[in-house]
């Protein structure tokens, strides 16, 4: 039974390299998990590390055979096909390389190191015509590979930039900064997060950082959604009256955490989250709006709208056509043109 105490024991016989002992592992696990891909391959580790290579090469088979009769851990099981691959290569049974690659290929056809192996396999078995197109997926997938790897360093240098000039707009210099700690990239961990919370101990700078790293995420997200929709187009009210009506059925239950958040495409900044009870309207423009519009916001709170903080405004009570109307209300006095185009978005925690 897998177990944490299991896992670490294993870790350990691993780190110590102690094989009998990881063996032993392997057979306990076997013991209650007898179609195991894991626990078998496991135990062809501690095998062939003792030197024990048929029957390691019968335990790695026999994960081949779990696997493909698809009784068998689905994800990341792909150790027993490498190892079979080698094993067969340092004994010259290339025809049994062929078929474990051929199968690896079936089974993982997006791994480049399973047509790289077919590749080889093939040429020692004498299809040139099979190590050629083995090259090719492989070249491929390579590519595709360096791709995603290229565009995920262009997203982290495009977060930087767009965080540094956060931090700028605040009075803040990104460098010196720097100096004193990094800060967690835009995809760390909560652990991560809270390790440089407690790192740092200036207030202001922790609320800086967070704050401009926030707001970075959120204009990435908005540069990658425009990428993929296109430019912003005009939008009349009737259609987004009912693109509201239509969403209104899907907010979550009173009682479940959940919310829907509507944005302006063309000023992000510009947005209404609605839960079952209230409207919360974007903070930071609603400051600088609701004083220039003070006469509109006085009617809201005289219908009784208004609640604590001034940015959230109940709705409960409403008809759904009320309820859209009052979202239109916000976004006229936030400043969204008559014309602006509704983008929805649903959390559902």
């Amino acid at each position: 039974m897998r177990t944490v105490r299991m896992y670490d024991k294993i870790h350990r016989a691993r780190m110590g390299k102690r094989w009998r002992a990881l063996e032993k592992c392997a057979r306990q696990l076997l013991a209650s998990e007898p179609n195991s891909v894991y626990a078998i391959q496991l135990l062809g580790e501690a095998l062939e590390k003792q030197q024990k290579v048929a029957q390691a090469l019968q335990s790695y088979e026999l994960a081949l055979a779990i696997d493909s009769a698809e009784k068998a851990e689905t994800i990341g099981q792909t150790f027993f096909l490498r190892r079979l691959d080698i094993l067969y290569h340092r004994a010259r049974r290339y025809e049994d390389c062929h078929r474990v690659c051929e199968y690896y290929t079936r089974r993982h056809p997006d791994s480049w190191d399973g047509w790289n192996r077919l590749r080889r396999a093939a040429k020692r078995i004498g299809d040139a015509s099979l190590s050629a197109k083995a090259k090719e997926h492989a070249d491929e997938i390579r590519e595709r590979q360096e791709a995603r790897r290229r565009a995920e360093e262009q997203k982290q240098d495009r977060f930087t930039a767009i965080y540094e000039e956060k931090l700028r707009a605040m009075g803040y210099d990104p460098e010196a900064m720097a100096q004193e700690g990094p800060h967690p990239s835009f995809d760390a961990s909560d652990e991560e997060w809270g390790e440089w919370v407690r790192r740092t101990t200036d207030g202001e700078r922790i609320d800086a950082e967070i704050s401009a790293g926030l707001d970075a995420i959120r204009e990435l997200e908005w540069e990658e959604l425009n990428e993929r929709l296109g430019p912003p187009r005009p939008m009349g009210a009737e259609e987004r009256r009912r693109l509201l009506l239509r969403t209104f059925g899907q907010l979550p239950e009173a009682g479940r955490s959940g919310f829907i958040t509507y944005t302006d495409r063309s000023f992000p900044d510009n947005w209404v989250q609605l839960t079952d009870e209230v409207c919360v309207v974007s903070l930071r423009n609603w400051n600088g709006a609701a004083p220039l519009k003070a006469a509109q916001v006085q009617a809201l709170r005289a219908r009784g709208f208004h609640s604590s903080p001034d940015n959230v405004i109940r709705h409960k009570g409403l008809s759904t056509g009320e309820l859209a109307a009052l979202i239109e209300e916000l976004f006229e006095i936030l400043g969204s043109t008559a014309d602006f185009e509704l983008v929805v978005e649903m959390t559902d925690s």
